[in-house]
């Protein structure tokens, strides 16, 4: 474990838009190598600047190495940053001489984590994964045992989790009593969009119940794109229902929105876009360098896999007459 003062080296496995997202947010880019790769975000980043990143930076990362199956993918990735890390062959060379490793996720499901992940967990190396964890809860609860057995920190999470803006709209919960009824507006069929709206609905009404989900309706054109999601309190005296609308297609500005509701009174969010979204990434990457620090994850394993559960029992019931109860799949 690096200490205190000496700066923490990442290897990344994954060279797609979300790890140059992030990238960007913990190491120095080259402006015109990033541009073109993601000319949209980098335009959300430098505010119409065109030069530099107007965003604030996580302190103590430098991106050291990174892997890809696609060499071409990796390349290209590896010459965005001004540090020029070193390009892996595979995902055990990128593991090795490493503090931390970072799994970026673009739009799957998870299904592919517990191979990314696996080795760094063996090895001992903290890992960060990007939401969802997995696509299954038993997926997760394998990468979460091995990463107890080896007594490696592991964390993931989504930046909606940890945005400020939302914990502001949180905070005027208060203006209107307990809320009975929520909203979150977000994207897909991305599965990792949708994976943001559950969060950001876990994180906004779930503490009064535990962060936990009695039951989960599928609805829509596609699996997930409406969630009905069921909290219910001790002894029944309390429910609040909340819907995870995911039916607007990726689009530049990604906003979220949400709304809630108590005794006829409602609160609604601003706009959660693109250019306030790297506050939650600054905030992960914050927790991250903590985790990797004290040895201790900011996120507890039943919040980890609650997301997952959530969306697994969406699937399993896409547009059926009953709502699946999460205890079945944790």
């Amino acid at each position: 474990m690096p200490r205190r003062d000496k700066t923490i080296r990442v290897g990344l496995i994954g060279c797609n838009r979300r790890g140059l997202w992030y990238g960007a947010i913990f190491d120095r880019i080259d402006p015109v190598a990033y541009s073109r790769l993601d000319p949209t975000a980098y335009h959300h980043m430098t505010y119409y600047n065109h030069v530099d990143l107007q965003i604030r930076r996580a302190e103590g990362f430098r991106l050291t190495k990174v892997y890809d199956p696609d060499p071409e993918a990796a390349a290209s990735f590896a010459a965005a940053f001004s540090n020029r890390p070193m390009i892996c062959k595979s995902i055990e060379e990128v593991v090795r001489d490493v503090d931390l490793i970072f799994i970026p996720n673009e739009s799957s499901d998870g299904s592919a984590h517990v191979t990314f992940a696996a080795p760094a967990l063996q090895a001992g190396v903290p890992t960060f994964i990007d939401r969802p964890l997995a696509a299954t809860v038993s997926q997760a609860r394998r990468m979460l045992s091995l990463a107890r057995r080896r007594k490696v920190p592991l964390l993931s999470c989504s930046h909606m989790r940890m945005l400020p803006h939302a914990a502001w709209f949180k905070a005027r919960f208060q203006e209107i009593g307990p809320p009975d009824m929520g909203i979150v507006q977000g994207h897909g069929p991305n599965p990792a969009l949708i994976a943001d709206g559950v969060e950001l609905a876990l994180f906004l009404f779930g503490d009064e119940f535990g962060h936990r989900v009695e039951t989960v309706q599928g609805m829509g054109n596609w699996p997930l794109e409406i969630l009905h999601l069921r909290f219910v309190g001790e002894k029944g005296k309390r429910i609040l229902q909340a819907a995870i609308i995911s039916n607007h297609l990726s689009m530049a500005r990604s906003t979220f929105w949400a709304k809630a509701g108590a005794q006829r009174n409602t609160v609604e969010s601003p706009d959660l876009d693109a250019f306030v979204q790297p506050e939650g990434g600054l905030a992960v990457m914050n927790a991250v360098r903590a985790m990797v620090r004290t040895g201790r994850s900011p996120v507890s394993d039943a919040q980890m896999i609650e997301t997952v559960a959530v969306m697994e029992a969406g699937r399993r019931s896409h547009n059926r007459p009953r709502p699946f109860a999460l205890r079945i799949v944790r």
